[in-house]
């Protein structure tokens, strides 16, 4: 099994801020033990994207594969920007998952900007919309600065796409599956690396699309 792993962490929303390139900062995705009959394991063992993929129904989504190519980026949180994160694993036949957690500081920026990134043909479920391929959920996250301990209400907008560009008749996992997805990454991100000190509320259990 051959990893391969890029990352681009950002100080901060400014584009003239330097970027910074090194792989102390990012983690290693690894396929577990994979085969056509075993789906991979997806881990993260360092880096802001830490174990946000653990779930084995990503690795389910991927496929088994040789090769795991991986991106992440961060683009830190500053006193008016909240963190935004994203990480992209590509697997079997080119299969590439993507996640994003991104927050505003009002609930209208958010709903501006999650315009644009709702999936087309969606149906929804509590907090979100999916289709076979995309899925959107939305959270509320309260932080508290380290350095004066301020809190901070932020709204962000967790989001998974899957395309494969090997088969352009992939069908992706299903709506349900995309939307239970989507669920995962957001209440893992909400617990580490957003770290949100108000419950989250997200669905839970199965997801039934309407």
């Amino acid at each position: 099994m051959t990893v391969r792993w890029s990352g681009v962490r950002r100080a901060g929303a400014v584009a003239a801020v330097p970027l910074i390139l090194g792989g102390g900062l990012f983690g290693w995705h690894q396929y577990l033990d994979a085969d056509e009959t075993r789906p991979p394991a997806v881990s993260l063992s360092h880096g802001e994207c830490q174990g946000l993929l653990d779930d084995p129904r990503f690795g389910a989504t991927l496929g088994a594969a040789r090769t795991v190519s991986v991106h992440s980026q961060s683009i830190q949180a500053q006193s008016t920007d909240p963190l935004t994160l994203s990480c992209s694993v590509q697997g079997a036949g080119r299969r590439t998952l993507t996640v994003t957690a991104a927050g505003w500081a009002t609930d209208p920026e958010r709903v501006h900007e999650e315009y644009g990134q709702a999936p087309r043909d969606f149906l929804s479920f509590p907090e979100g919309e999916a289709d076979a391929h995309v899925g959107v959920v939305r959270f509320t996250c309260v932080t508290k600065s380290p350095a004066d301990g301020t809190e901070r209400t932020r709204y962000y907008l967790a989001t998974l796409s899957l395309t494969d560009s090997g088969d352009k008749s992939y069908q992706g996992p299903g709506g349900a599956t995309t939307a239970e997805l989507v669920v995962a990454f957001a209440r893992r991100a909400a617990a580490k690396p957003l770290a949100c000190t108000n419950p989250v509320d997200l669905p839970d259990g199965p997801i039934t699309l309407h």
